[in-house]
């Protein structure tokens, strides 16, 4: 019986909170998921994987099977519609090593997220990270 989008988001959750790779990789294949697919304007894995504190490799992994074309894009999360970018969101999190790794594949710290009042908050956020990796 297929599971619908509720459950599969609680069980990668779950598997997030253990990061066990090989988990995530056989629950893919069990259900016949492509990772991509779970994708849409309002929910992204890389960014769900990152706020869920999924381990690098995980983070690696999701990159490489889903084939994104740039990591400077824009997701409007349900149900706040917050707007996030997967950057942001580990700068957010103070998940410097997972920052580092999305700035080594493409991802741009002055990808601007068009919403001024998350612009604001966002550039407090990352101010620390900016001084840390002493980007000026």
């Amino acid at each position: 019986m297929p599971i619908n989008s509720v459950e599969i988001n609680k069980r990668i959750r779950e598997i997030f909170r253990d990061n066990d790779i090989n988990e995530f990789r056989q629950f893919i294949r069990n259900n016949n998921l492509q990772i991509k697919d779970l994708n849409n304007e309002n929910f992204d894995i890389l960014v769900f994987s990152i706020e869920n504190d999924a381990s690098i490799n995980i983070i690696e992994y999701i990159i490489c099977k889903c084939k994104y074309k740039t990591l400077n894009y824009i997701v409007n999360e349900y149900p706040e519609y917050k707007r996030k970018t997967p950057l942001l969101s580990a700068i957010g999190r103070s998940n410097f090593k997972v920052a580092n790794y999305l700035i080594e594949y493409g991802a741009d710290i002055n990808y601007i997220v068009n919403d001024e009042r998350k612009q604001i908050l966002n550039i407090y956020k990352n101010v620390k990270y900016v001084l840390y990796k002493e980007l000026f």
